[in-house]
């Protein structure tokens, strides 16, 4: 598991205290916690693999009256 709660061990994650970096606003459609779009470091120096925030899990309760967590 990454700083960003996901499955890969490499990648660099852009945040700032804020909450505006990149990793805390890129766009992910696919979900594979990888942003959808290269983040643009320098003119010419870009992050092609930059990690997003994965979705937070939310805990719901189940017909039977079990807890889950959901992720989607």
């Amino acid at each position: 598991m990454n700083i960003a709660g996901g499955p890969y061990l490499g990648g660099n994650f852009w945040v700032s205290p804020e909450g505006d970096g990149f990793s805390q606003t890129a766009s992910d459609e696919d979900g594979d916690m990888i942003a959808d779009l290269p983040f643009n470091i320098t003119e010419t120096n870009y992050d092609y693999l930059s990690l997003v925030f994965g979705k937070i899990s939310e805990k719901t309760e189940s017909t039977e009256g079990n807890s889950c967590n959901n992720t989607e």
